[in-house]
């Protein structure tokens, strides 16, 4: 069986490429299409993990309150019935 052989990437589109940093490690990810990192916004499934399990144990915590704006309902709507 022959080998299909690799196209080589444009310059051009390198730039186009989408890239960012991992928020857990910070180490630089770029990439051609969203299929090739399944575990973006983190650059491994290492890094989700990780970033999970610190919510987890409280390293990460949101300390104010939902803004009493997002908790109120809307005058206009009806009482529930029943």
């Amino acid at each position: 069986m022959a080998a299909i052989p690799r196209r080589t990437p444009d310059p051009a589109e390198a730039q186009a490429m989408p890239t960012f940093d991992c928020p857990t490690c910070r180490k630089p990810v770029t990439v051609a299409d969203k299929a090739d990192l399944p575990f973006r916004p983190f650059c491994s499934k290492r890094c989700k993990t990780v970033d999970l399990g610190r919510w987890l144990d409280g390293t990460y915590a949101i300390h104010e309150p939902a803004a009493p704006a997002a908790t109120t309902i809307p005058e206009d709507l009806d009482p529930p019935v029943g």
